[in-house]
């Protein structure tokens, strides 16, 4: 079982993180790109976080650049929300889980389809 401190920290971080991009991170390149942050990764040293993110109606690619280029104003929004002795460094990475997901279901559907006929 993960631990309970960790499992807090992440989702605070979680929570923060989200916001901060919502309502604080401007660049043209994001205009119009929803960004949902799904999950947060914290190793238990609080050294790094990897943030997860998924990225709708723009360039995934450009986008995670993006963020990984304001990692520095986040984090330092991130240590005005949250209260840790040392804020953690953050990684944006992109979440395959709904790619995985779709191509699951496709083999799934054509594993039923052959096995139907």
């Amino acid at each position: 079982m993960p631990n309970l401190r960790m499992s807090r920290i992440d989702s605070e971080i979680q929570k923060a993180v989200a916001a901060i991009i919502d309502n604080k991170v401007q660049h043209p390149k994001l205009n119009g790109t929803l960004i949902t942050v799904l999950k947060v990764d914290t190793t238990p040293d609080l050294i790094l976080s990897t943030i997860f993110v998924s990225v709708l109606g723009g360039n995934t690619n450009e986008a995670i650049k993006v963020l990984n280029d304001s990692k520095g104003f986040i984090k330092k929004e991130l240590a005005k929300t949250i209260k840790l002795r040392t804020i953690p460094d953050i990684k944006f990475v992109q979440d395959t889980s709904y790619e995985y997901g779709k191509h699951m279901d496709e083999l799934f559907e054509s594993i039923k389809g052959d096995y139907n006929e």
